[in-house]
């Protein structure tokens, strides 16, 4: 480990984090306004939720991938 309590971060943790950071970076979609028809807001609701989870499977899967190939690429110990 270097002195001074530097951290030292291999290509495949800087790639997990790279992706976590992105992730928690990229906006949410925008929440419906109100309007005076109830049937209206109910569906505006609906399609927002459904781009909540949209957004939340897309920044799982961009960590995912990251992982993944960063399991693929680290080195191995012999014996593993």
């Amino acid at each position: 480990m270097p002195s001074g309590g530097a951290v030292v971060l291999d290509l495949v943790s800087l790639g997990k984090l790279a992706a976590k950071l992105y992730t928690a970076f990229v906006s949410l979609p925008p929440p419906p306004a109100k309007t005076e028809d109830t049937q209206t807001d109910v569906n505006n609701q609906t399609k927002y939720v459904e781009a909540l989870a949209r957004h939340e499977q897309r920044s799982n899967q961009i960590v995912t991938v990251v992982e993944s190939l960063g399991e693929l690429l680290r080195p191995r110990q012999s014996g593993q």
